[in-house]
C-alpha cells in the first residue's frame, strides 16, 4: 500500500491583513499533522509571490507528494493558487483559518467556485490545528490522495482471450480499456490462461505438496480430492510467478466456461496475501477492490451478487460462485474447498457478520462510469442457510431502508450486478475519490 505523503503550504497577501499569523500557524499546522501519524512535507516559508509558489511546486514535484494542504492565512489572488493547480494536478484541500479581518473561509469559497466552473474538484477544512475535525478531514482527503496517486501505478493483468478483429478500433485491445485508462491512468497487461497452466504443469508434485501444507493451515475443511488440492497448489505458485513477471497490482482472470474452478482456491489464498484476483474477468471492480483496499491500508475483501432478497428479515443474500478469502468466514473450520469438475474447486465462506462494510459497485463505459456507494451491515449465516445457497459464499447484506428497495434502486440506476464488500466505512473517502475522478456516484435513498 502507498502511504500518505501530505504536502504543505501557507498563502498570504502584502496587502492584506492577517499574514503576521502565518509563520506560527503553519508550524503548529505542520505539528498537529504528524502527531496524527501523516508525513508532511512543509515549504518553510510564507508564501507571498508566485515566485515563491512555484520554487514550492518544485519542491512538492521533488518529494513525490500525492496530496497537498494550502492554508489560506488572508485572501489571496487567484493567479498564485492557480500555480498549485496547475503544476502539482493532486487532490488539494484548501484550509480557511477562523479570523474575519482575513477573509480566508471567503477566499477559500471564492477560488473553489473557479475550480468547480473549470471542471476540479476540491476539499476544505475551517479551524485551527488544534481542532481534531480539521486534522481529521486532511487525513481523509489525505487518503484520497493516496488512492489517486494509487490509481495511476496500477497494473491489472487480464488472463483470457481477447478478440482479434475490429471495425474500427483496436485490434487485440477494446476501446473500453483505452477509455477506463485514459479515465483513471490505470494500464492493463493482456497474458494467456495456458501462460499460467504451462508453469503449473512443469511444478513438480514434491514442490507443490510442500506448498499445500503450508496453505492447509491457513484453510478451511476440504471436500475436494487431494489431487486436485495439490493441482490448485501449482496454480497457485504459477499465478505467484506471474505475478512477479509482470509486476501486477491484481489479476482478472478467465472463468467458465474453458476455466470453471481453475483460479477459485487461488483467489482465496491470494486473497489472504493482500493479492486480488477477479475470477470473471471484472476489470472494473478489480480496480474498485484495489482502491477500498488502499484507502481502508490492506485487508480482505469480497466479491458477489445479489442471490435473493428476504423481505421478512430485510437482507440480501449476496452469493457468488466460491473465491472469497476464508479468513471472511466466521470460523476457519465453517469455510469449506469444494470440488467442480476433475481438478478445479470452489471455495465455501459463510460470511462473518460486521456490524459496518462499505458496499460499491461500477459500471459505465466511453470515460462515464458510475459508482455505487453504500454503508452497510452483515449478518451471521446459518448452517442450513449456507449449504441451501449452494455452500458458496453467502453473505447476508442488509442496509438501514428495505431490502427491495436497494435492489429496485440498483436496477434503475442501471448498475450491474457485482458488489464489492468491505469491512469499515470507506464511503466519505469513497465519494470524494469519485468526485476527484469525475465518477458519477448513486447513493441509497
Amino acid at each position: 500500500m502507498k502511504k500518505i505523503k501530505i504536502g504543505l503550504v501557507a498563502v498570504a497577501s502584502p496587502v492584506e491583513s492577517g499574514g503576521e499569523r502565518g509563520g506560527d500557524l503553519l508550524a503548529r499546522a505542520e505539528k498537529e499533522i504528524t502527531k496524527a501519524g501523516m508525513e508532511v512535507i512543509v515549504y518553510p516559508e510564507l508564501i507571498w509571490d508566485p515566485a515563491a509558489a512555484i520554487d514550492a511546486c518544485e519542491k512538492m514535484k521533488a518529494e513525490k507528494v500525492n496530496s497537498l494542504v494550502v492554508m489560506d492565512i488572508t485572501w489571496v489572488i487567484d493567479s498564485m493558487k492557480y500555480i498549485f493547480t496547475t503544476q502539482l494536478q493532486v487532490p488539494t484541500m484548501y484550509w480557511a483559518v477562523p479570523y474575519t479581518e482575513t477573509f480566508s473561509i471567503g477566499c477559500v469559497q471564492h477560488y473553489g467556485s473557479i475550480l468547480k466552473a473549470m471542471g476540479y474538484t476540491y476539499d476544505y477544512v475551517y479551524g485551527l490545528p488544534e481542532d481534531e475535525k480539521v486534522i481529521e478531514g486532511i487525513r481523509s482527503y489525505a487518503k484520497v490522495g493516496v488512492a489517486v496517486d494509487n490509481a495511476k501505478n496500477m497494473i491489472i493483468g487480464l488472463a483470457g482471450p481477447r478478440q482479434t478483429w475490429r471495425v474500427a478500433g483496436p485490434q487485440d485491445m477494446s476501446k473500453e480499456e483505452w477509455d477506463f485508462t485514459i479515465k483513471t491512468g490505470v494500464t492493463f497487461v493482456h497474458l494467456e490462461m495456458e501462460e499460467i497452466t504451462d508453469i503449473a504443469d512443469s511444478i513438480s508434485d514434491e514442490e507443490a505438496k510442500k506448498v499445500l501444507a503450508e496453505l492447509k493451515k491457513r484453510s478451511g475443511k476440504s471436500v475436494a480430492s487431494e489431487e486436485a488440492l495439490v493441482y490448485n497448489a501449482k496454480v497457485y505458485m504459477a499465478t505467484k510467478e506471474i505475478i512477479k513477471k509482470y509486476h501486477l497490482t491484481s489479476l482478472a482472470a478467465e472463468c467458465y466456461p474453458n476455466y470453471g474452478g481453475l483460479m477459485n482456491l487461488v483467489e482465496s489464498w491470494l486473497g489472504d496475501e493482500g493479492f486480488y484476483v477477479d475470477t470473471e474477468g471484472d476489470l472494473g471492480h478489480t480496480f474498485i477492490i484495489n482502491t477500498l483496499n488502499q484507502l481502508s491500508e490492506g485487508g480482505v475483501v469480497a466479491l458477489g451478487e445479489a442471490g435473493s432478497i428476504d423481505e421478512e428479515r430485510n437482507m440480501i443474500p449476496i452469493a457468488h460462485e466460491g473465491s472469497t478469502p476464508m479468513s471472511l468466514a466466521d470460523s476457519l473450520d465453517r469455510a469449506r474447498i469444494n470440488a467442480s469438475g476433475d481438478l478445479g474447486t470452489f471455495v465455501g465462506v459463510p460470511h462473518k457478520a460486521m456490524d459496518t462494510v462499505t458496499t460499491c459497485a461500477i459500471v459505465g463505459n466511453g470515460g462515464n462510469y458510475k459508482v455505487f456507494i453504500a454503508r452497510g451491515r452483515t449478518l451471521s449465516v446459518t448452517h442450513d442457510e449456507w449449504v441451501e445457497g449452494g455452500s458458496k459464499l453467502l453473505v447476508n447484506l442488509q442496509y438501514d431502508i428495505p431490502a427491495a428497495s436497494v435492489i429496485e434502486q440498483l436496477i434503475k440506476g442501471g448498475m450491474d450486478h457485482h458488489f464489492v464488500i468491505k469491512e469499515g466505512d470507506y464511503t466519505k473517502e469513497m465519494e470524494k475519490f469519485c468526485d476527484y475522478m469525475g465518477f458519477e456516484t448513486l447513493k441509497l435513498t
